[in-house]
């Protein structure tokens, strides 16, 4: 009877324990599903079963582009379908930063379309604005849960166009504000590993568009379904824009934008090059713009200028790409807020640990682009290019490496044992030809990036050593056992290569547009010029107040 009773109480208690451990998680779970909407269990499931932009694609792979153009009110939304705080500001719509918006579209044909959308920030804050994306009460594919829309930063800059001075003389970072005026935008990857816009598949008829809100209000003009058209070669832009080359030669100081695209992009100074403009031995001068606050995906900075006699110029400019030894960063070319022809997509800048200077060129050809007379915008955003590619192979290569990992662990357990024959070859077939398969997949990533630069450098060296392991493990399954530990260790590793990659970042100093007849200035002082310099800066030292920088 006692130990009845005692197996009982302790039946009871561990049951009282389970749920007390239970609860937490519960609750945990409720509070994710009730806050907002924006982070619940749901959207979450579904982030991580929905497809990739490039395997939609290859669903509608045989589906032509569509024919006409479709344009929606903003203010023509469907009532019935909208959770979202609204309201119709005349031909616009005021969104709040939460909740769902649907309209209503009728396609003529059906097809493939690229959607633009014309808005504007409701909100001064930093954050750029964030929206998910459904076509017909559907998020097509994982890339259409993170669309950003940027904000227009402006700098307050002094009578003489530069910046306030601080009582020594140092000039101080200018204010930004954000300027509410009518943009337009693609939807494009908000991780920058497509160069082009997305495209979606739309039915003949009636169709539902709708966003959902992640982040910050924003007003919208209208939303339009266009037919993609792709862009032009350069072979075929040079050919179709007859013309001489321009004599005009236009200097722009790069640290004073005409906008930006972020509040954390602003002027910077660098006092260790001494053809750095404008340059300074005593004084702080605010000479370069960029670096490591201009290298996220999708980041701009625009700038304005006006050309007298139209024709072929070269864009030039004064850079540093310090960061991604063995690799490029990468650059899209906008010029009046179009990318003139596909390879614009991809303006490449080497790694060197000195300041560079050259035209706008893909590592082939220095572009020569054909401008009008008249004002115009150039814009330098940040884009992956062709390393896009090499991105999503190495992000599929270590989801399936950590997948062969979990496969492996299951049979052998987290500690396998070294010498114990686990028959991996009978047992896991297609894990040992995978490890095989990502080897020589890796092995053509390496292969790519090295000759990029014709050099080894130490991200390719990361990659290769995972390579020589995977080879190792997926020839010899005597092997997959002792190095397991390894093989988890390398998952990280590529996650934190990719990672790396993932910033580009980039530092102008000046940018010149000039006819391709024109010298090229240099790029670094001389050892007597750079010598002057540096004894400058030593005298300067002694009497250099530090005491009163950046005050009034």
């Amino acid at each position: 009877m006692r130990k009845n009773t005692s197996k009982k109480l302790i039946c009871l208690a561990l049951s009282l324990l389970m749920l007390v451990s239970i609860l937490p998680l519960t609750v945990m779970a409720e509070e994710t599903e009730t806050s907002g909407g924006k982070s619940t269990l749901q959207e979450i499931s579904d982030s991580l079963n929905s497809i990739s932009y490039a395997e939609y694609k290859e669903i509608y792979e045989g589906v032509e582009r569509g024919k006409r153009t479709v344009t929606i009110d903003g203010a023509d939304y469907q009532r019935d379908e909208t959770d979202a705080e609204v309201e119709i500001d005349g031909d616009a719509l005021k969104i709040g930063d939460s909740g769902k918006v649907t309209w209503n579209v009728n396609v003529p044909d059906e097809g493939m379309y690229a959607i633009r959308i014309e808005y504007t920030s409701e909100s001064d804050k930093t954050n750029s604005v964030e929206r998910m994306l459904y076509i017909n009460g559907a998020i097509p594919f994982k890339e259409a849960r993170f669309i950003l829309l940027k904000k227009v930063w402006v700098n307050e800059y002094a009578e003489d166009g530069r910046f306030a001075l601080d009582a020594a003389g140092n000039e101080l970072r200018p204010t930004a504000t954000v300027i509410s005026e009518w943009e337009t935008s693609d939807f494009t990857d908000s991780n920058g590993y497509y160069s082009n816009p997305f495209e979606f598949y739309f039915k003949k008829g009636e169709n539902t568009i709708a966003l959902e809100g992640v982040r910050e209000p924003l007003s919208v003009k209208s939303i339009t379904l266009y037919p993609y058209e792709d862009k032009l070669s350069y072979e075929e832009y040079l050919s179709e824009n007859n013309g001489s080359a321009g004599s005009d030669k236009i200097y722009l100081n790069a640290e004073t934008p005409a906008s930006t695209s972020d509040y954390t992009i602003y002027p910077i100074y660098d006092r260790k090059s001494a053809f750095t403009e404008p340059q300074s031995a005593s004084q702080i001068r605010l000479n370069t713009i960029g670096g490591d606050k201009w290298e996220t995906a999708g980041q701009y900075i625009e700038y304005e200028f006006e050309i007298k006699e139209a024709g072929y110029y070269n864009i030039i400019t004064r850079f540093r790409q310090n960061t991604l030894q063995g690799l490029y960063t990468s650059r899209k070319i906008y010029i009046d807020d179009e990318v003139p022809f596909e390879e614009a997509n991809n303006a490449k800048f080497p790694f060197s640990s000195d300041w560079q200077i050259a035209p706008l060129n893909n590592g082939t050809d220095n572009f020569k682009f054909y401008l009008e007379a008249g004002k115009h915008t150039l814009k330098f955003e940040v884009a992956f290019g062709e390393m896009g590619d090499i991105v999503r192979r190495v992000s599929a290569i270590m989801n399936s490496i950590n997948s062969d990992y979990l496969e492996i662990m299951k049979l052998t357990g987290s500690s396998p044992d070294a010498y114990r024959d686990y028959g991996f070859g009978r047992v896991l077939p297609n894990v040992v030809r995978d490890l095989l398969v990502q080897a020589v997949n890796l092995s053509e990533v390496i292969d790519y990036i090295e000759g990029m630069a014709d050099v080894k450098s130490e991200n390719s060296a990361t990659l290769s050593e995972i390579e020589r392991l995977l080879r190792k493990m997926g020839t010899n399954e005597s092997e997959i056992a002792k190095n397991l530990s390894d093989l988890k260790s390398n998952v990280g590793t590529l996650g934190e290569w990719i990672n790396t990659v993932n910033s580009q970042p980039l530092e102008f100093d000046y940018i010149l547009i000039q006819s391709e007849d024109e010298t090229l200035p240099k790029a670094e002082a001389g050892f007597f010029e750079g010598a002057w310099y540096e004894i400058k800066q030593f005298f300067a030292s002694f009497f250099t107040d530090y005491n009163t920088l950046g005050t009034g």
